[in-house]
């Protein structure tokens, strides 16, 4: 479960029913950190949420919750606020979560969807908390339509005027 970017492994294990081992998860934390020090443009979505997936099963399983459907619930969980926390949507991850849910039971009861609302919005609160709400992606336009259609020409990209 260590292969990959983390996201499809985690995937596999919430449709499985298989919770994904809490060293596991440690170790996708040291191979994510070595990997950004040696300069590696991984994104940390894959990582954080195998380790909220992770770490969701693990706390199911101390408390005595150990059912392979309330393990994928768990697990669905742990992916709905590593979503949410790594993409800063809490929405996204309340989607989502609702979507891999769907596929587990065909009846979600109005307490599932709040644990996962709230789930979402903590998750995200939390890392807000730790990286501040900075925006990643500034969409700017110009209003002049010359400019624009300009951007992509060949002497734009060529840098000279033809």
């Amino acid at each position: 479960q260590i292969l990959g970017g983390g996201t499809v492994q985690s995937l596999l294990a919430v449709a499985a029913g298989v919770p994904i081992p809490f060293k596991c998860a440690l170790l996708r934390v040291f191979v994510t950190a070595l990997y950004f020090l040696g300069g590696g443009t991984q994104g940390g979505d894959g990582p954080t949420i195998q380790v909220c997936t992770s770490l969701a099963c693990m706390i199911g399983w101390i408390c005595g919750i150990r059912s392979p459907r309330t393990q994928s619930l768990l697990a669905s969980l742990g992916f709905c606020c590593g979503f949410a926390a790594s993409f800063n949507a809490p929405l996204s991850g309340i989607l989502f979560a609702i979507e891999e849910l769907s596929h587990v039971s065909s009846r979600l009861t109005t307490r599932v969807i709040c644990v996962i609302l709230i789930g979402s919005i903590v998750s995200t609160a939390v890392m807000r908390g730790f990286l501040s709400n900075k925006t990643l992606f500034k969409a700017t336009h110009s209003t002049d339509l010359e400019s624009m259609v300009a951007g992509g020409s060949v002497h734009e990209l060529l840098g000279q005027n033809m």
